[in-house]
């Protein structure tokens, strides 16, 4: 039991770091932030990626979790991020009670990995997305197409894009990313090791 505490609290320290590593470290020139100041964009953008779900609606469940998770100051942070937001329909699509047995206090660190899977390093705007691969603060490869006006990041479908914010843009998106590579975490000693 001790080991499991200790495991998922491991995990909960290390994906906070990986969003402070995303704030000083944008990743690739595309998601550099630049000055973005587009015909049709608001001229006054929320002042962080959570209130801009909260600003459009239909966002609930995600900032739900994102609270139960304990990542709000994350959320809220410098950044700039680019967040792939699941919508609560999206949230909705998920096997039954999948959603609830997250949600659980001791399934926090599962909860923020799966938050983690939507978060992008930098501020990735619909018109600067084409079909590319970016890493998310997970470490894990997110895979994105842009066809025909048709954004779709690992199969999910960008529904509401550009959601802007000061410190990132947020897109919603039609399904949740399950990525199902593990994180990259630093060695541990297997169970067996004497010190256990």
């Amino acid at each position: 039991m001790k080991t499991t505490k200790t495991f998922a609290l491991t995990i909960v320290m290390l994906l906070l770091s990986t969003f402070a590593f995303a704030q000083e470290h944008p990743a690739h020139d595309q998601l550099q932030d630049s000055q973005h100041e587009q015909a049709g964009e608001s001229t006054h953008p929320a002042k962080n990626v959570l209130e801009a779900a909260k600003q459009a609606g239909g966002f609930a469940t995600f900032l739900k979790i994102v609270d139960a998770a304990g990542v709000t100051e994350r959320f809220e942070g410098k950044g700039p991020y680019t967040v792939f937001a699941p919508t609560d329909e999206a949230f909705a699509r998920l096997p039954e009670g999948m959603l609830d047995d997250l949600l659980q206090p001791a399934n926090q660190a599962q909860l923020a990995g799966l938050l983690a899977n939507h978060v992008v390093p930098g501020r990735l705007t619909s018109d600067r997305i084409e079909s590319m691969k970016v890493a998310n603060v997970n470490g894990q490869d997110l895979h994105i197409r842009a066809i025909g006006g048709v954004i779709t990041v690992n199969g999910s479908r960008v529904l509401r894009p550009d959601l802007m914010a000061d410190n990132g843009v947020l897109h919603g998106i039609k399904l949740v990313i399950r990525t199902t590579e593990p994180v990259k975490r630093p060695d541990r000693k297997p169970l067996d090791h004497p010190a256990h």
